[in-house]
């Protein structure tokens, strides 16, 4: 597992981000979660090596973290 710290804030301009997974076409997706606002990305749920991937000897989950800038 990987953790990635992110800056969230730039209070020289007033923002800060919010992180969202990126669903659509993602069927891996489902798997994972990210916090809004810290962007920490976890596991939703039991993930079954042999049903996802098939039996390979190498096995990846791709998906896509989105981070928007948020004035106020």
């Amino acid at each position: 597992a990987t953790r990635t710290e992110t800056a969230n804030k730039d209070s020289s301009l007033g923002t800060s981000l919010q992180y969202s997974i990126l669903t659509s076409g993602n069927p891996h997706s489902q798997y994972f979660g990210v916090d809004v606002s810290s962007g920490v990305v976890s596991i939703k749920r039991s993930i079954d090596r042999e049903q996802v991937c098939s039996f390979k000897e190498e096995c990846y989950l791709n998906f896509e973290v989105a981070a928007r800038s948020v004035y106020g």
